[in-house]
């Protein structure tokens, strides 16, 4: 029986658990950054409809649970904090993944820990990282070991935070549900 199970292909086993338990994601949209992953990539989205971004708090609750009342706290949580500017100044790299860094990258932080202050039990990827870093994913898997070379000339990029994306995950890929604009005073 069990062997039954664990010969499911990933991508269906994965489609499976979506409908089980669709995740979601509080992320800060970076559409500045489109010009750079078109250039990388062909496309301004990742696959499954994410726009270029940097993660607030991934896994963040079952979608099945997010209600009105988890939807204005996160409004309130966004009130509080003023927009804000940043720089993707230079590309960095994780383990399969090429990335660029914002910087101050400071209010991403305080951001997480405005949303962990909320929801304890939620860590940033997980918890499976000791350490928050910021960042805008440019290319995963096979493709991040490309030459980042061609990046730098489009660097540094100037952008504006001004909203919180609450995203949904379901067989069909992601869809926003909700935007919390960023609208505290500095």
């Amino acid at each position: 029986m069990m062997r039954g199970v664990l010969s499911v292909p990933g991508n269906l086993l994965g489609a499976a658990m979506r409908i089980v338990r669709p995740a979601s994601i509080l992320l800060v949209p970076v559409p500045e950054a489109a010009t750079a992953l078109r250039a990388w990539r062909g496309t301004s989205v990742h696959p499954g409809g994410v726009p270029a971004h940097v993660t607030v708090m991934y896994p963040f609750l079952p979608a099945h649970t997010i209600d009105g009342l988890v939807e204005a706290e996160l409004a309130r949580i966004t009130a509080s904090v003023p927009p804000f500017s940043f720089r993707l100044t230079e590309v960095g790299r994780f383990p399969g993944v090429l990335y660029l860094r914002p910087v101050p990258a400071e209010p991403f932080g305080e951001l997480v820990d405005l949303v962990m202050r909320h929801w304890p039990a939620y860590q940033p990827y997980g918890g499976q990282y000791p350490e928050f870093i910021p960042h805008v994913t440019m290319a995963e898997d096979e493709t991040a070991h490309q030459d980042p070379e061609r990046l730098k000339p489009l660097l540094p990029i100037a952008c504006q935070a001004r909203q919180v994306s609450l995203m949904t995950e379901s067989v069909r890929g992601w869809h926003t549900r909700n935007c919390f604009p960023l609208c505290g005073t500095a």
